[in-house]
């Protein structure tokens, strides 16, 4: 690894050798940092804990520096997107905007924290941008759990546990609001530390909250269907897309399956 580390996270397994400071971030720090900072390599030297030292600075500085001082940026840079668009959010690139300002996509939590309560557009897009990768891993160990246990090649076992996943996911049901507010809920707070604020934890539907958009027009949910479509590669009929995405909520009018084996 060529990146220093940020402060190990307590109850994570060897975090020094993968949750790592940006180069974005490091190419614009005052001092120099270790990557061998945390880990055994250094154990004993005279300088270790110097070098220790530097990157929990550095990763304080990221958080209590950095971050606050970019939120208020960032709200400026989807207002010109805006503006330059006829009012659209479509396109913008929230990942980019955070990678370029040297911030690891981990810290999306902390970003929404220190975005103003009146900047809808952009604390939705932050929250969405988190749960689909939420529902990313989520598939990922799907896929990977059916692997392990059936052991074979064929592709409509895995292809139905996708389905079946996405349906609890899209549905108006009782078994998707308790998905969206208990699995994913917790699994979101493990994954993005400040994800949701307290009182959005104790009296919002986390599924609603990605309906919050100033434009009521914007389905939060299509945007989180096609954002988990690209993270994963999973591809969906033409026919399938198109209805999503010329006809709001589609579906709503699904009933409780909302996608099947020709989707």
């Amino acid at each position: 690894r060529a990146m220093p580390p940020e402060t190990p996270q307590r109850g994570l397994q060897m975090p020094h050798l993968y949750r790592l400071l940006r180069p974005e971030f490091v190419r614009n720090y005052a001092a120099p940092l270790c990557s061998d900072a945390f880990s055994s390599f250094i154990k004993g030297h005279d300088d270790a804990e110097r070098h220790n030292a530097e990157c929990r600075d550095a990763t304080n500085h990221l958080l209590k520096v950095v971050i606050p001082s970019f939120a208020p940026k960032l709200e400026k840079q989807l207002r010109q997107y805006k503006s330059a668009h006829d009012g659209s959010i479509a396109g913008f690139k929230v990942v980019e905007a955070v990678h370029r300002r040297g911030i690891n996509v981990r810290h999306l939590g902390v970003v929404r924290y220190h975005v103003h309560e009146r900047n809808k557009d952009l604390r939705a897009l932050l929250l969405l941008e988190m749960v689909a990768r939420v529902v990313k891993n989520d598939i990922n160990h799907l896929l990977r759990e059916k692997m392990r246990a059936l052991k074979v090649p064929l592709e409509e076992p895995y292809r139905r546990a996708v389905i079946t996943y996405f349906n609890r996911l899209l549905a108006a049901n009782e078994a998707s609001f308790n998905f969206w507010n208990h699995s994913l809920k917790r699994k979101l707070l493990r994954k993005f530390n400040l994800a949701i604020a307290f009182k959005e934890w104790a009296q919002e539907d986390l599924k609603w909250q990605l309906t919050t958009f100033e434009d009521s027009r914007i389905d939060g949910i299509l945007l989180l269907f096609e954002r988990v479509s690209e993270l994963t590669g999973l591809k969906f009929s033409p026919a399938t897309m198109a209805e999503f995405r010329h006809t709001p909520n589609a579906w709503l009018g699904r009933g409780d399956e909302p996608l099947g084996d020709t989707d």
